[in-house]
C-alpha cells in the first residue's frame, strides 16, 4: 500500500485531535469518572494507529526528493520520539510533584511533551504527507555522483542494520518482562529492579514494544519482497510480546472486584453490615475517589494535590543521645500538612505516619516514599509525616548495595531502629500543635521493612507496654502496612526484642484494625498472609489484604498505576471510615 485513503489520514488526525482535547481537560479538570478509562482506551488506540499511518505515509512518491529523505529521517526519529515519551511521562509520575515550584513546572513539562508529544509528533508526519510538491525544484538527485551515492548507500545500510539492533534488544527486553510477569522467580539472576517494576508498568513496556516492531518494520519495508515471511513473523512476535505485556492492566477490573469483595468482607461486620453506607452518609462523598482506576490517569498522573509541605525538619540530633551508636546521625521529616488547616475536608487532621522501605538499610524519605502519596493524603485532610530512621551499614542484607545520606547510618539493631522511629513519636507528642495533627487519630503506614516497623510500632505503642521509648499521647486507629517483612531473620535483629521482630507476638484482641497492600508474585505474601491469619485467629475480621495479581515486591511505586490506584481508592475509605 503506497497511498493510504485520505480519510484514514483524516480520521487519524481526528483521534489525534480528541485525546489532545481530552488531555488537557483531565489536566485542569481531572475528575473521577469512568468516561476517562474510555478516553485512556482511545488514546492507546490512537497511538497504535498512529504508529501504523506513519509506517505508510513514509512511503512518499519521488524517494530522491530532498524535503521527502528529511520526511522520511523524522519518520524514523517518531518511533524513537514515542520511547523517549514513554519515558519522560513515567519518570515524572515516579518522581511526583513536591515543594520546589521549579521543579513541579519540570515535571508537569515532561508529562506534556510525553503525552501531548506522542499526538503531536505523527501529526505533522500526516499533514506533510497530504501536501505536494514540485519535483523539479525539489529534486537534488541528478547532482550528486554515483561514487557519493554509493558511499551513501553503505552508510545507510549500517544506520538500518543498527536501527533493527535497537530494535530487536527492546523486544528482547520485553521478552523478559513478559517472564517476569509471569513468574518473576525464574529471573532472578536480573536482579531486584525488573521485578519491582515489570508488572505495574506493563502498559509502558507493552507500547514500547509495539513502537519497537513498527520501527523494525520501517526499517525493512523496502526488502518486503525479499523477506516477506520474516517481516510477517517480526510483526506477530512484537504484538505478542506487547500483549502478554498488557496482561496486568488487562487483570485490572478483575482484582478491582476483588479487591472490594475483600475490603467488604474485612469490615461490613463493623458498620452494620455495609461500610459503604457509612461514606455515603458522611458527607465527604464527593471527595472519594469514585473508581477504583483511570486509564487516563495512568498516563497523566493525579495532578497536583493542593497541601503545605515543610520539608526537612530536624527531630533526633544523635550528638544530644545516650546510646554512643547515635552520635554520628542526625534524623528529619517531611511535614505534609492539610490546606487551610483541613477546614471541610474528610481526614479532620488525623495523623499519618510514613515510614519508608529499603530492607532496614538503605532508602529515605520523599523520593524514595512516594511523595504523591502524602501530598495526597495531605489534601484528603490528614497531616502526614514521611520520616527518616537510623539504617545499618554493617548487614549485607541488600548485597552491600546501600543508598541514603550518610548522616542515618550506623551499626544499628532493630531495636535502635524503632527506638528512632520511637524518638519521632516522642517529638511529635510536644509539637503536635504547630503542625495541627490530631493525636487521638493516628495511622502508620509503610512498605516493605517500612511495613514489618508499621506493624511493629504500631501495635507497640497501642499495647500501652513501651511508654520509655514510644509516645503514650497517641491513639493508633489503624494500620497500612505494604507488603510487610514481618518475621526478620537479618543479623543485625538478632537479639532484638521478639516481639518487633516478629509484630504477629504483638496481636491482641481489642489491637487496631488494618489494611495490607501485597503482590501475588511477592515472596512476602507469605507473611501478610500470616498476619491475617493471626487476627482471625482471634476472631477478628478486620484485616483484609488486598492481592495484586502478577504484582511483585514494591509494586505500588509507580503511583497512578493500575495496582497503587485500586489500593489508593480502599485506602481513603478505609482511613475514613476508622479515623
Amino acid at each position: 500500500m503506497k497511498w493510504l485513503p485520505l480519510y484514514s489520514k483524516l480520521a487519524t488526525l481526528f483521534l489525534n485531535f480528541f485525546c489532545i482535547v481530552t488531555g488537557i481537560i483531565y489536566l485542569v479538570y481531572p475528575n473521577n469518572s469512568h468516561f476517562w478509562n474510555f478516553a485512556g482506551i482511545v488514546y492507546i488506540l490512537t497511538i497504535l494507529i498512529n504508529s501504523s499511518i506513519v509506517l505508510h505515509v513514509g512511503k512518499k512518491v519521488n524517494p530522491e526528493m530532498k524535503i521527502v529523505k528529511r520526511f522520511r529521517i523524522a519518520s524514523y526519529g517518531y518511533y524513537f520520539f514515542v520511547a523517549i515519551a514513554y519515558f519522560l511521562i513515567f519518570f515524572a509520575n515516579f518522581i511526583g510533584y513536591g515543594p520546589n515550584p521549579s521543579s513541579n513546572i519540570a515535571i508537569g513539562l515532561m508529562i506534556g511533551v510525553g503525552y501531548f508529544g506522542i499526538l503531536l509528533y505523527p501529526s505533522f508526519l500526516i499533514v506533510f504527507s497530504l501536501l505536494k510538491f514540485d519535483n523539479e525544484m525539489l529534486d537534488y538527485s541528478k547532482n550528486i555522483t554515483s561514487e557519493i551515492k554509493s558511499l551513501k548507500n553503505v552508510i545507510l545500510l549500517i544506520l538500518r542494520a543498527v536501527i533493527v539492533l535497537i530494535g530487536v534488544i527492546s523486544l528482547s527486553l520485553g521478552i523478559l518482562v513478559d517472564i517476569t510477569i509471569i513468574n518473576p522467580n525464574s529471573l532472578r539472576f536480573l536482579g531486584f529492579g525488573l521485578g519491582v517494576f515489570a508488572a505495574q508498568t506493563g502498559l509502558f513496556f507493552g507500547l514500547g514494544c509495539l513502537s519497537s516492531t513498527f520501527l523494525i518494520l520501517y526499517t525493512v519495508r523496502r526488502y518486503t519482497k525479499f523477506f516477506k515471511t520474516k517481516i510477517i513473523s517480526i510483526s506477530v512476535l512484537g504484538f505478542t510480546i506487547a500483549i502478554l505485556c498488557f496482561v496486568p492492566l488487562f487483570s485490572t477490573p478483575s482484582f478491582s472486584a476483588a479487591a472490594f469483595n475483600d475490603f467488604s468482607e474485612a469490615y461490613n461486620p463493623y458498620f452494620g453490615g455495609s461500610w459503604e453506607t457509612t461514606i455515603d452518609s458522611s458527607g465527604f462523598k464527593d471527595f472519594f475517589l469514585k473508581n477504583p482506576f483511570q486509564l487516563t490517569g495512568y498516563f497523566l498522573g493525579s495532578g497536583n494535590p493542593s497541601c503545605v509541605i515543610i520539608p526537612d525538619i530536624l527531630y533526633f540530633d544523635g550528638s544530644t543521645s545516650n546510646y554512643s551508636v547515635d552520635q554520628n546521625i542526625q534524623l528529619f521529616f517531611d511535614a505534609y500538612l492539610p490546606p487551610n488547616s483541613g477546614a471541610g475536608l474528610p481526614g479532620e487532621n488525623s495523623t499519618i505516619i510514613r515510614i519508608h522501605g529499603g530492607g532496614w538499610v538503605l532508602g529515605d524519605k520523599n523520593l524514595m516514599n512516594i511523595r504523591m502519596m502524602n501530598r495526597y493524603l495531605a489534601a484528603q485532610g490528614y497531616c502526614v509525616f514521611d520520616i527518616q530512621y537510623g539504617l545499618n551499614n554493617v548487614s549485607n542484607l541488600m548485597g552491600g548495595f546501600s543508598v541514603g545520606p550518610e548522616y542515618v547510618f550506623g551499626n544499628f539493631t532493630l531495636d535502635d531502629i524503632m527506638r528512632h522511629v520511637g524518638n519521632f513519636t516522642l517529638f511529635l507528642e510536644t509539637h503536635s500543635s504547630e503542625y495541627g495533627s490530631n493525636l487521638n487519630s493516628v495511622f502508620i503506614s509503610g512498605g516493605s521493612a517500612g511495613g514489618q516497623l508499621t506493624c511493629a510500632v504500631a501495635l507497640s505503642i497501642d499495647s500501652g507496654n513501651y511508654t520509655s521509648t514510644f509516645s503514650n499521647a497517641m491513639t493508633i486507629k489503624g494500620l497500612i502496612p505494604y507488603y510487610p517483612a514481618n518475621n526478620i531473620t537479618a543479623d543485625f535483629a538478632v537479639g532484638s526484642k521478639v516481639e518487633w521482630v516478629d509484630p504477629n507476638l504483638l496481636v491482641v484482641p481489642d489491637s487496631p484494625p488494618s489494611l495490607i497492600f501485597q503482590g501475588a508474585k511477592d515472596n512476602l505474601i507469605r507473611e501478610s498472609l500470616r498476619f491475617q491469619k493471626t487476627y482471625s485467629d482471634l476472631g477478628r475480621s478486620d484485616c483484609a489484604v488486598l492481592i495484586f495479581p502478577f504484582a511483585g515486591h514494591a509494586n505500588d511505586l509507580y503511583f497512578p498505576g493500575y495496582y497503587n490506584q485500586v489500593f489508593l481508592c480502599y485506602m481513603e475509605r478505609f482511613l475514613y471510615l476508622f479515623h
